[in-house]
C-alpha cells in the first residue's frame, strides 16, 4: 500500500513539533505504509531529514533526520536527531533511513531497520514494533570512535 503524501507529512510535522521544531516544514524522504504483524492495521513508517543531508556538516538549528512509525494514531521515533536550538559544541549530525523491512528473527513479524550514517561511521539496528511497545532487537556499527 502507498501512504499518501499528506498523511506521512503530518506524522513528520507531529514529530518535529515534538521534539521542538514546530516551525520546520517536513521533508520526508521515505515512507512505507504495510502491516508489520499481520493483525490487519496498516502502520505507516516514514524518515524524513533536513534538506541538506550532509552529515559532515556541523549541526544547526532546525536540522533534524529521524525514522518513525504510526501504528492505530501513535506515533513514535524510532531513532533521530533533533536540533531545536543552535549547538554550543559543533556535532556531526548521524542521518537516519529506512534501511528495510523483513522478518529478521523468524517469528512471521516484520521488523523495521534503521540505518544511520554519520561523519566516520555507519551502522543499522532492528526494531519490533507490536501495539503500545517498540523493542530495539539489535544493531551493530562499524566505523571510529
Amino acid at each position: 500500500e502507498s501512504p499518501t503524501l499528506p498523511a506521512v507529512q503530518e506524522i513528520a510535522r507531529t514529530v518535529l513539533a515534538q521534539h521542538g521544531l514546530g516551525d520546520i516544514e517536513p521533508r520526508v524522504t521515505e515512507a512505507v505504509a504495510v502491516d508489520l504483524d499481520g493483525d490487519g492495521t496498516v502502520e505507516r513508517v516514514i524518515s524524513a531529514t533536513t534538506a541538506r543531508e550532509a552529515y559532515t556538516e556541523n549541526a544547526e538549528r532546525g536540522d533534524y533526520s529521524f525514522v518513525a512509525v504510526e501504528s492505530g494514531g501513535r506515533i513514535d521515533v524510532l531513532n533521530g536527531a533533533f536540533f531545536p536550538y543552535e549547538p554550543t559544541t559543533h556535532p556531526l549530525p548521524n542521518l537516519y533511513s529506512i534501511g528495510g523491512i523483513l522478518d529478521v528473527d523468524g517469528d512471521g513479524r516484520m521488523e523495521v531497520i534503521v540505518h544511520y550514517i554519520g561523519y566516520e561511521w555507519s551502522g543499522d539496528e532492528a526494531y519490533r514494533i507490536t501495539p503500545g511497545r517498540i523493542t530495539n532487537l539489535f544493531g551493530a556499527y562499524t566505523g571510529g570512535v
